[in-house]
């Protein structure tokens, strides 16, 4: 199942992804709301893409990792206030 139907059978349940492997840079952003110690960065995490994000990426399936994975660089950029030099994006098992 693409995740487009996934969305449309279940519209309560969220799409979520496993980022792992996160690698940032040294340099802190000067518009970083939280001073974050490079050592207590974390090296995985777990999101929800919003349904927006998704039906932008459902629009054009054939951008839809490339979409999911500009979501999850700007998040962790603005999260964190570190540019993101690596990372990988395990999206849900599709039936």
């Amino acid at each position: 199942m693409h995740p487009k139907e996934m969305m449309d059978a279940t519209e309560n349940e969220s799409y979520q992804i496993l980022v792992c492997n996160i690698k940032y840079g040294t340099k802190v952003h000067n518009g970083a709301s939280k001073k974050i110690a490079q050592s207590d960065l974390p090296e995985q995490i777990s999101l929800d893409v919003p349904a927006s994000v998704l039906s932008q990426a459902n629009k054009n399936k054939d951008s839809f990792n490339d979409i999911i994975e500009q979501f999850t660089c700007n998040l962790l950029y603005k999260k964190f206030g570190r540019e993101v030099y690596f990372y990988q994006i395990w999206l849900p098992l599709e039936d």
